[in-house]
């Protein structure tokens, strides 16, 4: 597997980074561009709106706020583009410092977009501590580039709240085909690594090490292939509900098909998902 070289770390919790310099807005309504000289602090929810386009440029890192609990939310009709590169990987990771960093220490990333997704109204609303206005995803642009995702990192997100609601390390919701999802490693989540949810694309080269919850689940109609996806588990790493390498969903969660990982490693080299389930079952 030599996609994994270069660019990816197993042991991130003796990763040194650098101190955040800049705190970035909890609105986004322009387009914004992060530079890989400066190290930005993520702190609460940070909604990118009004269509426009974060991008992020090779080699950044930015660290998440713990004490209030960061996510990013790139909202329905706005756009992250964050393309490293396998030597300047982007690092989303705990603003923690080393050899202190847990999983779930900060949310994820959400990624809202305008695809198909199996419901009965043809969209959806976000679960989560998230403001209801920037939460609808799906809809009628199926060949929409909702993201472009290339060599980045996301370490130790997936916080459960208070009131016991979880998020996952990247969630994609309704993205369209032209959107590229390649090459993301998502460690130690505190619960889900990732979550798609309907959309049509083919993504590949993912990585989910030490989840707490599942490393991939899908649902709500997604369609496409999955190319080389590697889930890495640790024994006593799991949630209380029970972990899957990969879960399969539906609108309705009476049809489901859980694979249990008893290897504690999941190699798939290709994967074809072309579901639709009955949104009445």
């Amino acid at each position: 597997m030599t996609w994994t070289k270069g660019w990816t770390s197993f042991d991130p919790n003796n990763q040194e980074y650098p101190e955040p310099e800049k705190i970035l807005p909890n609105i986004i309504d322009s387009d914004l561009y992060l530079k890989n000289d400066t190290t930005y602090l993520l702190s609460g929810n940070v909604y990118v709106i009004n269509n426009a386009t974060l991008t992020i440029q090779e080699g950044t890192t930015i660290r998440c706020n713990v004490e209030n609990v960061a996510s990013l939310v790139v909202t329905k009709g706005a756009k992250l583009l964050a393309k490293g590169t396998k030597g300047f990987p982007i690092v989303f990771t705990s603003n923690k410092p080393k050899k202190n960093r847990k999983s779930g220490d900060w949310g994820g990333i959400i990624i809202a977009g305008a695809g198909k997704v199996n419901s009965i109204s043809g969209s959806g609303i976000i679960e989560g501590d998230l403001n209801p206005i920037y939460s609808v995803y799906g809809g009628n642009q199926v060949d929409e580039e909702t993201t472009i995702l290339r060599h980045v990192r996301i370490e130790f997100p997936g916080n459960i709240s208070k009131n016991g609601i979880a998020s996952n390390g990247l969630s994609l919701y309704g993205i369209g085909t032209s959107s590229i999802i390649e090459d993301i490693m998502v460690s130690y989540s505190g619960n889900d690594s990732y979550n798609i949810r309907g959309g049509k694309n083919n993504i590949s080269k993912l990585i989910s090490f030490k989840a707490q919850g599942d490393d991939y689940q899908i649902t709500e109609g997604f369609k496409g292939n999955l190319n080389n996806i590697l889930a890495i588990r640790h024994p006593y790493i799991n949630s209380p509900q029970g972990s899957y390498a990969l879960k399969l969903d539906g609108f309705n969660l009476n049809y489901a098909i859980g694979f249990k990982l008893l290897l504690f490693l999941l190699i798939i080299t290709s994967f074809r998902l072309y579901f639709k389930f009955h949104p009445y079952g």
